[in-house]
């Protein structure tokens, strides 16, 4: 089992603030490997904890983070996921460079909620094929499709154009593992699947995504919410806590809860996909 890890105590060096997201983040050097630290509220750790374990339960990549504390903040440590010679961009820089391209007018530039319209399966696919061999956009889409599935059996609420990430080395493309899913059981999932469902329900944007996909789409959601329902939450919630996580019995129940309620939503869905 592992416990929270105690940065002070490792005399790190040259320790470089990096401000990308909402949260404070360090970067550090240890033993020839790059490690970021961020900072996070308790609620947000405890969430991103829960969603790494069942993330692992569906056999999804996601981000090796463990919970570490440094001066008096706790927070998430993770090592850098990019080789020496590998290199990194996020999908909101891809769409931001397509979509600047078809503009007629270089000076009317799409503003902020046409980037919101385009956080979806559909616009992400068509990007990916100006840039990208057939087999590799194929390859991108099944893990960006199975983002959009992991958000939607577990109602992440956050996900932008910034937080998925592909990974160009000399002879390999790839999808950075998932991270930053803090925002769990949210009321509205971000990831659509064309730039229709902008403001549309969890529900109706996974029924669109079923009944417009092929049976091997249904068939892996069928088989994440069946995996999903054999999880136990609360021996999930119990390791946290056994790490020296202070998560109280308010939260605790929330979670499961809310793990239960959102179970039994989807499964409508499924019967809905087996019917195809």
């Amino acid at each position: 089992m592992s416990e929270i890890i105690h940065l002070d105590q490792l005399k790190l060096e040259k320790i470089s603030p990096n401000f990308r997201g909402s949260h404070p983040i360090y970067n550090f050097m240890l033993d020839d490997k790059l490690y970021y630290f961020k900072q996070v509220p308790i609620r947000e750790l405890v969430m991103e904890m829960v969603s790494m374990k069942v993330a692992y339960h569906l056999g999804l990549s996601y981000l090796n983070e463990q919970i570490a504390v440094m001066g008096d903040e706790i927070g998430l440590l993770s090592e850098s996921y990019l080789d020496s010679n590998e290199s990194s961009y996020s999908l909101h820089t891809l769409m931001e460079d397509y979509f600047y391209e078809m503009q007629e007018d270089e000076e009317d530039f799409f503003d902020y909620q046409d980037m919101r319209r385009l956080n979806n399966l559909e616009d992400i696919w068509f990007a990916l094929e100006e840039k990208y061999s057939p087999d590799t956009v194929e390859k991108l889409m099944n893990g960006i499709c199975d983002i959009f599935m992991f958000d939607m059996l577990l109602g992440e609420g956050d996900r932008t154009l910034r937080n998925i990430e592909i990974i160009e080395g000399e002879t390999d493309v790839r999808l950075a593992p998932i991270h930053d899913t803090s925002s769990i059981y949210n009321d509205h999932v971000l990831l659509g699947v064309d730039n229709d469902d902008f403001m549309h329900n969890d529900i109706e944007k996974l029924n669109k995504f079923l009944n417009s996909s092929d049976s091997y789409y249904s068939n892996r959601f069928c088989s994440f919410l069946n995996t999903l329902e054999t999880v136990d939450i609360s021996s999930i919630l119990n390791e946290v806590i056994d790490m020296g996580v202070p998560v109280d019995s308010e939260l605790q129940e929330e979670i499961i809860s809310n793990f239960h309620d959102r179970c039994q939503v989807l499964k409508e869905c499924k019967r809905v996909s087996n019917t195809k």
